[in-house]
């Protein structure tokens, strides 16, 4: 592993039955994400074809910490790119931790995490979820007031700086 690209390479293996073969074949080439028939790119490991596919990320903590993470933790990618595997952009955090760092999302039509145009009023709306329960931020003439709302509440709430990234 090299943290400082996030790129994993094969070791050459030993003792095994046709460890020539595969050392000939795999041994010191890059892990490669594999594309998909739809033609993206999955963020999963295959360990040969009927095995279980593990997140590229988790193999990637496990070698550079020596440990497994908890089944009830995920790593979450800081900057939102979730093939950039440089152990300076992968923490360990909870689900409710790493819902705080999410992007906007792709059908929202107001551009900001957390706003929208109320039909009815007219007015935009600024709301924040925080231990499962949606809260009322307020509702403003103006967006930006409504944005700016929001972003107090995310501070107040403790969201990552980089919630609502495009």
């Amino acid at each position: 592993y090299e943290p400082e690209t996030g790129k994993l390479f094969w070791k050459e293996r030993k003792g095994i039955k046709q460890s020539k073969r595969w050392n000939s074949n795999m041994a010191g080439k890059e892990v490669v994400q594999k594309s998909a028939s739809d033609g993206r790119k999955r963020h999963q490991i295959g360990f040969g074809k009927r095995s279980k596919k593990i997140y590229f990320s988790r193999v990637v903590w496990c070698w550079y910490y020596g440990e497994w993470p908890d089944d009830d933790l995920v790593i979450d990618h800081i900057n939102g790119d979730s093939f950039d595997n440089r152990i300076d952009n992968l923490r360990l955090i909870t689900r409710a931790e790493n819902s705080k760092n999410k992007k906007v999302a792709i059908n929202n039509t107001s551009g900001h995490v957390g706003v929208l145009l109320c039909k009815k009023s007219n007015k935009w709306r600024a709301f924040i979820n925080s231990n499962g329960n949606q809260i009322h931020v307020g509702t403003y003439e103006d967006k930006a007031k409504a944005v700016e709302a929001r972003k107090q509440a995310e501070i107040k709430y403790g969201y990552h700086e980089n919630h609502g990234r495009s």
